[in-house]
């Protein structure tokens, strides 16, 4: 190479020095061709809250009936499906009911007859009373027959009792279903000799389209529950999530709580009544409860996918100006709920702020493409 030849190219890289020197900083790092980062953005707007204790819970049925027998005798059928649902006066068993027919008969004769003797009496009665007023007759024989005529009516009205009775015990041999429900396993099987005082019950039944749900919490929560339900009374209602995780359509009421603490735990047991049209819930089974806590108003929440994290743990975020310009914001985080933090600290009311595309902004002030999150879904 000549000289005057590497004269030229000494001043051609020269030129393309002080040429890159003039260059900003950001032409720099826009001048490779990156486009401005595309971001999605959420406007946060105050509202209330309500926070959640999850506490454990059982299962119990809003009604559980032990069906047993109310007259001895041989149990001839069982009237029903094991499992299945029934219904309030369906029979459920038959007990042997030959006997007690015969008690009803019995006894209808011996009504007749009472019937028959009290007739008799006001016949007599009412001669007795002719006689008397004729002079014909003593008073001992006129009182004789009033007398006999009371007696006679007595002796009706017992035996018209009897009859009851034994008409009620004919009816007892078909065992009904006091309530409707579902029944269980029947736990006598036909042929078998049962009695009125026997402990043993032959089925029972459960009323399950609504159940209770029996769970423990503080003494401490409990009054700030009771504070809730008087700021925010639906707020009170208590939401049952199954092993998953997943919540039931139905949320629950609290009924009531017992009158004394438990001394060893300081907790205090709260019923929840909830309705169970699908029979969804069963009793014995252990749910979860998310029991309301307290009230929040005028909360800011941020989706938790939109918190960046700094190698020392704190929190911030990413908020979007009027002119899609990117500004990191330092925040402090309340309580998780559900999916989202409250944010303490550090965020102002209806800010845009970056819930997905955040790591793409790489320094404060950077250009930034918006889009709305419920345009992004669209």
């Amino acid at each position: 190479m000549t000289h005057s030849s590497r004269k030229y190219v000494l001043t051609v890289a020269m030129g393309l020095a002080l040429g890159l020197a003039f260059v900003p900083k950001m032409s720099l790092a826009q001048g490779a061709g990156l486009p401005p980062a595309m971001v999605t953005t959420m406007e946060i707007k105050p509202q209330q809250v309500t926070i959640h204790t999850e506490l454990p819970g059982r299962v119990s049925a809003f009604r559980t009936v032990d069906i047993r027998p109310q007259v001895g005798g041989i149990l001839e059928k069982r009237l029903f499906e094991e499992g299945a649902d029934v219904t309030e006066n369906q029979p459920l068993f038959q007990i042997e009911s030959e006997t007690y027919k015969a008690q009803v008969e019995n006894a209808q004769a011996s009504l007749t007859s009472a019937e028959a003797a009290l007739d008799l009496a006001n016949i007599e009665l009412d001669r007795a009373k002719q006689l008397f007023e004729k002079k014909s007759a003593s008073q001992q024989t006129y009182d004789s027959a009033q007398a006999e005529a009371k007696s006679a009516k007595a002796t009706v009205a017992a035996a018209k009792a009897t009859l009851k009775a034994q008409q009620i015990n004919l009816n007892y041999t078909t065992v009904r279903s006091p309530i409707n429900g579902r029944i269980g396993a029947a736990g006598v099987s036909e042929g078998a000799l049962v009695s009125a005082s026997q402990s043993q019950a032959l089925a029972t039944v459960h009323q399950v389209d609504k159940v209770y749900v029996d769970l423990r919490r503080s003494a401490l929560d409990l009054v700030k529950m009771q504070k809730i339900a008087n700021q925010a009374p639906d707020a009170s209602d208590v939401e049952i999530l199954d092993a998953d995780g997943t919540a039931y359509q139905q949320k629950g009421k609290p009924l009531f709580t017992d009158v004394t603490v438990d001394e060893a735990t300081g907790d205090v047991t709260m019923r929840v009544l909830v309705d169970n049209p699908d029979q969804d819930l069963l009793p014995g089974m252990f749910v979860r409860a998310l029991v309301p806590r307290k009230v929040v108003d005028n909360a800011l929440l941020v989706p938790q996918q939109a918190i960046i994290r700094d190698a020392t743990g704190g929190a911030r975020i990413v908020v979007i100006d009027a002119e899609n310009k990117a500004h990191f914001k330092d925040v402090v985080l309340g309580e998780l709920v559900g999916r989202s933090y409250i944010i303490a600290e550090g965020l102002e009311a209806n800010a845009n702020v970056v819930i997905r595309g955040q790591t793409r902004v790489t320094q404060d002030g950077a250009q930034v493409v918006a889009t709305p999150a419920e345009q992004s879904k669209q």
